[in-house]
C-alpha cells in the first residue's frame, strides 16, 4: 500500500521529526539552545499543487512583512555535504503572490541542472534534494556575516573565524563583498584582523558571538559554520547554522599533538636543522617516529625512562611541523647526576631556553646510578657505531618484489633507521658531552660569553676527515680537473644546468665522466632536506651539484677575491689557568673526534633514509599500475598504516586523501614558528621590522671573522645557485645540500642552528665566518643589501645601520 504524503505547515520551534532538511533543523536547533533566531515556519511534504491556504494563513499569523524564502532540502547542510547554492534562496519577498512565486521557485529548484549535476558528482541519492521549504522573517541588517567555530580554510579547531560586511549577508555569500576578517583562538584572544575598511565589529558584539558560537558547538558537537545579523536595533540575531563539511578530509592540524598542560614546553631547535620546514605525513609517520624511539630508547638506555611510551613522545608535530617535546626531554636533568637543564638547553640551542617547571628531582642514589650508565653509554658509542655500519652498507633494494612484500620490507629498514638513529644519537651526544665540558671549563659554570663561543670555535676547526666536508672537497677536485682543460670549461660553464649535466653524463666527457660518477656513487644519497622521503637526492637529481659545479668552475675562470679579515680572539687559551688548560686540551681531541663520528653516523642514517623512500617509491608504482594513485610519489601524502590498508580497501578514495595532503603540504611549507613555545605552537611571520632603515639581529657567533658584502639571501638551495664569489649566504638553516657553496660565500648567517650544528662544523672547517640563531634574517635582508657580518660579536647588520 503506498502513503500519501500530507503538506504540512510547521513552525520552527514546533519542529520533531518531521522531514525538514538541514537548513531547517539547524535553524530549530539554534532556537532550541536558546539563540535569538527570526520567527518563521517550514512547508513539509509541499507540492507545486498544494493548496495556498495554509501558507497564507501562516503568513499572515507571522504578521506579513518582508520574508525570505529559502529551500531546505533532505541532504542540505549535512555532514557528508552542504549543497550550498545549488537550490533557490528569495530575499525580500513581500505580499501574498509573491511568496507563492517564491515558494514555487524553491520547489522547482530541486530538479535544476545545477542541483543534479552537484547530486552525481557527491554519488548521493535522490532522496537528499526532496524539498521543504522556509518562510522566515526578513532582518534589516546593520552588520552581517559569517562564524566559523573552526578555521574553514586549514581546519584548525582552535580557531574562531568572523567575516562580516555592512549591510545583509547576502553579497558576501554571493562573493560580491570583500568582508572583514577576524581570527580569534578558543580562548577569545584576537589572532589577526584583516581588510577592516569593509567594517569594524565592536568589541563587544565580537565578544559575545564567540561566546555563544562556542557554546552552540559544544551543544552540537561538531564545528558550525553560522550566519548571523545585527539588526538596526542592535539585536544579534542568528540565521543558519550548519556543520563544516571541509574539514572531514584532511587539514594543515591532521596529525597535530594535544599538550597536556598550557604550560608545556616544545622547541624547534635541532629538529629544525634535521627536519626543516613541514614533512610528509608518510615522514612523520616513520622518519619523525624513528627518531622520537631513538630518543625515548636513549632515555631508558640510561634510566630516565622505565620504557618508551606515547604517553612520553620526545618528537611531536603542529600543522606538519616537527617540534620537541623539551618538558619531556628535561626528565634527563633531574634523572642523571650532573645533568641540568641548562646543558640540555646548550646541547639543543647552544645557550639557555626560557625557564619552565622541572619534573621533581630523584634521589641521590638513582642519578648517581644514571649518571654511571649515562658515560657508560657515551663510552661505547664508537663501539656501537663501529657494529652497526657494514649492516647498513650492505643493504641493497631488492628487485621484483609485490606490493605486499614492498610493505613488509619497508618496515623491516624502519628497524634498520631506528638502529641508525639510535646510533647516530649516542655519538652526537658524546660530541656535545665533550662540548659541553669544555665550555664549563672555560666558563667556570658561569653564563657563556661572546669571548668564549669565539675561542670554541678556534678550538674545534680543522677537525679533519670530516665526511661531510667531502663533498666540497671533491667537487673542488672535479672542477680542478676540468679547469686543465681552459676551453672545456669555458664550455662547461656557458651550459644551461641542464646541458651541464647530460655533457657530464655521456660519453664525451669521458674521465670528468667517471669522477663525476665516483662523486655520485659516495654522496649521492645526500640531498637538501634529507631527511624528507619526498625529496630528491643528488643521485636522483643531480642537477644541484651541477649548479655549484658550475659556480665553482667560473669562479676559477675568473677568480674574484674575498675579502676577509681574521680578529684577533678577545680571549686566548694561554691566558687561562694551568688546570682549565690541561682539562681542555685533555678533552678537545675527544671532542674533534667525536665530531667525526656524527657526521659519519649522519651520512649512514641518511643512507638508511634513502634506501626507504625507494623502497616505498616501489611500493607507489605498483599502487599507480592498480589505479590507486595517479602518480607513485603521491605515496608520500599517505602514512604506512593507509598504504597497509589501500591494499585492503581499494574501493577507498585513496588518490584523493593523497591529493588534498600534497596541496596542504604546500601550504605548511611557508608556515614559520618561533623556535621555543609554551603551550601550543603558533604559526607566523618569523619577522616584522617597523623600521626598515635599523637593520641588526644579534646571533651566536660559531665561525670567527669579519666580512663585509653583499647579502645573498637563499630560502632554497635553488636560490642559493645564483649566489657570487664573496656574498654573504642568508639562509633558513643549513644542511648537507647547501654546503657545495660555502667555499665561495663570503659569509654564513643562519636563522637557526648552534655551535655543533652542520652548517657550523662546515664553516669552520673553511673559515667561512659564521653566525646561527638570527631568527628572521631572510625576512629582514635583501639580496644585495650590504651588510656586515661580525662572527666575533655575533652581530649581522646593514652596513648603513653598523
Amino acid at each position: 500500500m503506498t502513503l500519501t504524503k500530507t503538506p504540512t505547515v510547521v513552525s520552527l520551534q514546533d519542529i520533531e521529526n518531521q522531514p525538514v532538511g538541514g537548513k531547517a533543523k539547524g535553524l530549530h536547533f539554534l532556537h532550541t539552545i536558546g539563540l535569538d533566531v527570526p520567527p518563521g515556519f517550514v512547508l513539509v511534504d509541499w507540492t507545486h499543487d498544494a493548496h495556498p491556504n495554509a501558507l497564507l494563513q501562516a503568513y499572515q499569523a507571522m504578521g506579513q512583512g518582508k520574508v525570505a524564502v529559502r529551500s531546505s532540502a533532505l541532504g542540505e547542510d549535512g555532514a557528508q555535504a552542504s549543497f550550498a547554492g545549488q537550490f533557490e534562496s528569495i530575499l525580500h519577498v513581500e505580499g501574498e503572490e509573491q511568496l507563492q512565486e517564491a515558494v514555487q521557485r524553491c520547489l522547482q529548484s530541486a530538479h535544476s541542472q545545477r542541483s543534479q549535476s552537484y547530486q552525481q558528482e557527491l554519488h548521493s541519492n535522490d532522496k537528499d534534494t526532496e524539498m521543504a521549504v522556509i518562510v522566515q522573517r526578513m532582518v534589516t541588517a546593520k552588520y552581517a556575516g559569517a562564524l566559523f567555530t573552526a578555521e574553514p580554510r586549514t581546519g584548525e579547531s582552535d580557531r574562531i573565524v568572523v567575516e562580516a560586511i555592512q549591510g545583509n549577508g547576502e553579497e558576501l555569500m554571493s562573493g560580491h563583498k570583500t568582508p572583514s576578517r577576524y581570527v580569534f583562538s578558543k580562548t577569545g584572544s584576537q589572532l589577526s584582523a584583516s581588510n577592516m575598511e569593509a567594517t569594524e565589529l565592536p568589541e563587544t558584539l565580537l565578544s559575545q558571538m564567540i561566546e555563544v558560537a562556542t557554546q552552540a558547538e559544544a551543544k552540537a558537537g561538531y564545528p558550525l559554520d553560522l550566519e548571523w545579523a545585527l539588526d538596526e536595533e542592535h539585536k544579534l540575531c542568528w540565521l543558519q547554522a550548519r556543520p563544516i563539511t571541509a574539514l572531514e578530509g584532511p587539514s594543515l592540524s591532521e596529525f597535530d599533538y594535544t599538550p597536556d598542560t598550557a604550560s608545556t614546553c616544545f622547541t624547534r631547535y635541532n629538529i629544525g636543522e634535521i627536519l626543516p620546514g613541514a614533512v610528509t605525513p608518510l615522514s612523520r609517520a616513520t622518519v619523525a617516529s624513528a627518531i622520537d624511539w631513538a630518543l625515548q630508547q636513549t632515555y631508558v638506555t640510561i634510566g630516565a625512562l622505565p620504557e618508551a611510551s606515547s604517553q612520553t613522545p620526545m618528537v611531536v608535530s603542529f600543522s606538519g611541523h616537527l617540534f620537541l617535546h623539551l618538558s619531556n626531554m628535561y626528565i634527563i636533568a633531574t634523572r642523571i647526576l650532573g645533568a641540568n637543564k641548562e646543558g640540555v638547553d646548550i646541547s639543543l640551542a647552544g645557550s639557555p631556553l626560557p625557564t619552565t617547571d622541572l619534573p621533581p628531582v630523584d634521589s641521590l642514589v638513582s642519578r648517581l646510578r644514571n649518571g654511571v650508565r649515562f658515560f657508560r653509554m657515551l663510552r661505547g658509542a664508537k663501539a656501537f657505531l663501529e657494529r652497526v655500519e657494514p649492516r647498513i652498507q650492505s643493504r641493497q633494494l631488492p628487485n621484483n618484489l609485490s606490493a605486499e612484500e614492498w610493505l613488509t620490507w619497508t618496515e623491516e629498514q624502519h628497524k634498520l633507521l631506528e638502529e641508525a638513529l639510535l646510533v647516530q644519537l649516542h655519538v652526537s651526544m658524546r660530541s656535545g658531552v665533550a662540548n659541553d665540558v669544555m665550555l664549563r671549563t672555560l666558563t667556570k659554570g658561569k653564563a657563556a660569553t661572546l669571548a668564549h663561543h669565539s675561542l670554541m670555535s678556534s678550538l674545534l676547526s680543522d677537525v679533519g676527515r670530516v665526511e661531510s666536508t667531502g663533498t666540497v672537497e671533491e667537487l673542488d677536485r672535479l672542477a680542478n680537473q676540468i679547469m686543465e682543460d681552459q676551453a672545456i670549461a669555458e664550455q662547461f660553464v656557458a651550459f644551461a644546468p641542464e646541458e651541464a649535466q647530460a655533457w657530464l653524463q655521456s660519453p664525451k666527457a669521458e674521465e670528468y665522466a667517471q669522477t663525476f660518477e665516483s662523486y655520485l656513487n659516495r654522496h649521492g644519497h645526500r640531498c637538501f632536506r634529507e631527511m624528507e622521503l619526498f625529496e630528491q637526492d643528488w643521485r636522483e637529481n643531480p642537477l644541484p651539484v651541477v649548479r655549484s659545479l658550475q659556480s665553482v668552475v667560473r669562479n676559477l675562470l675568473s677568480p674574484q677575491p674575498i675579502s676577509r679579515q681574521e680578529t684577533a680572539l678577545s680571549t686566548d687559551l694561554r691566558t687561562y689557568p694551568w688546570l682549565t688548560r690541561t682539562i681542555v686540551q685533555r678533552i678537545l681531541p675527544i671532542a674533534k673526534n667525536a665530531i667525526r663520528y656524527r657526521e659519519r653516523s649522519k651520512s649512514l642514517t641518511v643512507q638508511c633514509v634513502r634506501l626507504l623512500k625507494r623502497g616505498y617509491m616501489a611500493l607507489g608504482q605498483h599502487l599507480v599500475k592498480q589505479n590507486l594513485l595517479p602518480q607513485a610519489d603521491l605515496v608520500f601524502f599517505l602514512t604506512h598504516d593507509e598504504l597497509k590498508e589501500s591494499l585492503q580497501t581499494p574501493e577507498v578514495d585513496w588518490s584523493r586523501r593523497a591529493q588534498l595532503r600534497h596541496r596542504i603540504y604546500q601550504q605548511q611549507m611557508q608556515l614559520s614558528f618561533e623556535k621555543v613555545s609554551i603551550g601550543r605552537p603558533q604559526h607566523q611571520s618569523l619577522y616584522s621590522s617597523e623600521d626598515p632603515n635599523n637593520k641588526i639581529l644579534q646571533g651566536t657567533p660559531v665561525s670567527r671573522g669579519l666580512v663585509k658584502g653583499k647579502a645573498r639571501v637563499a630560502r632554497t638551495v635553488e636560490e642559493a645557485a645564483d649566489l657570487q664569489p664573496g656574498e654573504i649566504l642568508i639562509v633558513p638553516y643549513t644542511d648537507i645540500g647547501w654546503t657545495p657553496y660555502f667555499h665561495i660565500a663570503g659569509g654564513l648567517a643562519t636563522e637557526i642552528g648552534g655551535t655543533l650544528s652542520h652548517g657550523a662544523v662546515v664553516a669552520r672547517e673553511y673559515r667561512l665566518p659564521a653566525i646561527v640563531d638570527l631568527p628572521g634574517a631572510t625576512q629582514m635582508f635583501q639580496t644585495g643589501d650590504v651588510v656586515v657580518l661580525d662572527a666575533e660579536q655575533g652581530i649581522l647588520a646593514l652596513a648603513s645601520s653598523s
